[in-house]
């Protein structure tokens, strides 16, 4: 992760890694930056409104296999994030 993302990954750990548009619009930057890192793969969009912070390491990848509970989403995760 490049510096230039250092403040936004401050805001998105404030909020637990994950953040609404409405809390980002709150910290005081505008939406068009969340597009920017999507854009970037620094933030994946969750949902409407609901983004996440993206770090490519193995604790996050079992959180996700974890809540899947699925081995054909399981190799689909993991063939997105190697």
């Amino acid at each position: 992760m490049g510096k230039e993302y250092e403040i936004y990954k401050k805001i998105f750990d404030k909020y637990k890694g994950v953040l609404k548009t409405s809390d980002f619009k709150a910290e005081g930057y505008h939406h068009n930056i969340l597009k920017e890192l999507i854009d970037k793969s620094v933030i994946a969009k969750i949902k409407r409104g609901y983004y996440e912070w993206q770090e490519k390491n193995i604790e996050n990848l079992m959180i996700y296999a974890k809540k899947l509970r699925t081995e054909s989403k399981i190799k689909t995760i993991i063939g997105v994030w190697l």
